[in-house]
């Protein structure tokens, strides 16, 4: 097999295994907690349920997979100076490191929104 088609066979394998943008999915979930809803409902909702923003969608694990391997501490951290088009603090005026990790284990799938 040339490397070329080797290559695209490959990539068409791996993007195959993602989940797909499913932003109905994205939309219709939120925290348990009530203090969490309204935060995210607020702040981030608006870009992490939208395909296209270039944030990563709730409950696609698939796309906040990169971001976690660097680590909570470093992911918090760029939400909070800011990151890409993603203003400082997510545009969450009221949130502190703390609502901040629990919105991004929500958003992610990585463990609730405690």
């Amino acid at each position: 097999m040339r490397p070329t088609v080797a290559l695209l066979s490959l990539t068409l394998f791996l993007t195959g295994c993602s989940d797909p943008p499913d932003p109905e999915r994205a939309r219709s979930v939120l925290p348990e907690s009530e203090r969490l809803q309204t935060l995210y409902q607020q702040s981030c909702q608006g870009c992490h349920a939208r395909p296209g923003t270039g944030a990563p969608l709730t409950a696609h694990p698939s796309q906040w997979a990169a971001r976690l391997n660097k680590g909570m501490d470093r992911l918090v951290e760029s939400v909070v100076r800011g990151y890409g088009a993603m203003p400082p603090g997510g545009q969450c005026l009221e949130c502190d490191r703390s609502d901040h990790r629990a919105l991004i284990r929500f958003m992610s799938g990585s463990g609730g929104d405690a």
